[in-house]
């Protein structure tokens, strides 16, 4: 496995602690799972739409910060663990965040990598919010 560069108990140490920065990224960006339950999901339907999207506003600085710290680690621990570990951490902190949101307002895939690319709490493309519209 050379493509992972150096790996050994230092090199995993870090790659725990990089997918755990990510991790405390997105509690530094994003609101709790328990404040998504009951705050975002409260209110009309224009108003529950306007606070996911500043929910959802937070995804892209958590990853770049995650995935930016984790870069840095990976460069001084001359493996790509780090950052493996630390994408990992950042799709399941995503994922998470979305299955807090009522499942006929979560977004697919698809659909948070364009919030990821365009750094807005919706999709570039409203035709992918299904019933959804973001007022």
């Amino acid at each position: 496995m050379k493509w992972l560069g150096k790996v050994d108990v230092d090199t995993i140490t870090l790659a725990i602690l990089a997918g755990a920065e990510t991790m405390h990224a997105g509690s530094a960006f994003m609101p709790s799972g328990f404040t998504v339950k009951t705050l975002a999901i409260d209110g009309n339907a224009q108003e529950i739409e306007r606070k996911l999207c500043n929910l959802r506003s937070g995804y892209r600085p958590a990853v770049v910060f995650g995935l930016g710290l984790s870069t840095l680690v990976s460069i001084l621990a001359k493996s790509t663990l780090p950052l493996i570990v630390s994408a990992a951490a950042a799709v399941y902190m995503l994922t998470q965040y979305e299955s807090f949101v009522p499942p006929d307002l979560r977004l697919n895939t698809e659909q948070i990598i364009q919030v990821l690319l365009s750094g807005k709490g919706e999709p570039s493309n409203p035709n992918l919010l299904g019933g959804m519209t973001i007022g």
